[in-house]
Parts: C-alpha cells; structure tokens; sequence
C-alpha cells in the first residue's frame, strides 16, 4: 500500500509540473504593444518564442524566451539578457524601459 501511495503522489506531481507553463507563466503569452515595437509571446513545444517587430530599432526578431523568477529571459544581440516582467495587474509588461500593453483579440 505505501508503494502505491508513492507512485500516486508521484504522478501527481508529475501532472503538474508537465505539459505548459504555469498560471504565473500563462501571463506572459499573447501580443503585446507600446509605442515603438510590438511583442508576441507563445508557448510551443515546450519552450517560449518571442518575436519582436521593431521597425525602427535593431532588436526585432526571434527569440527563445526562459522563465525565470523575475520573468522571461531573452539574450538578444548587442544587449545580451534581457528580463520581460509583468508589472501592475499582469496587463502589462515591462521590457527595454517600455511599458507594453497587452492587447485582447
């Protein structure tokens, strides 16, 4: 019988920490704007994407996103890691200085 417990707690535990990202990484998914780049961050085959479109700045392109305690990292060339973070109620992001807004579809 304690053989079993274990395994159960084990595929619990399993189930949650499996399969995406969590409520707190769940966040930082969608397309975000402000006013000079926009910023779309997805979650595919187990790992962040970032793409960033600048059309007047150097820094547009893909990026691989980590999640980190503070919030997503991503190196980008010239200005090495960079954090993206949540700020105020999680409609927002801030990221390079600039305050992004998340935009609903």
């Amino acid at each position: 019988m304690k053989t079993m417990s274990c395994a159960v707690i084990y595929f619990c535990l399993m189930l949650t920490g499996c399969g995406g990202p969590g409520s707190q990484a769940d966040k930082f998914v969608g397309h975000w704007e402000s006013h000079s780049f926009t910023m779309d961050i997805s979650w595919e085959d187990d790992a962040y994407h970032v793409e960033i479109d600048n059309p007047r700045g150097m820094l547009g392109g893909s990026y691989a996103g980590e999640l980190a305690p503070l919030g997503l990292i991503v190196t980008l060339p010239l200005a090495g890691e960079q954090f993206i973070l949540l700020t105020g109620d999680s409609d927002q992001l801030e990221f390079l200085g600039e305050q992004l807004e998340k935009q609903v579809p």
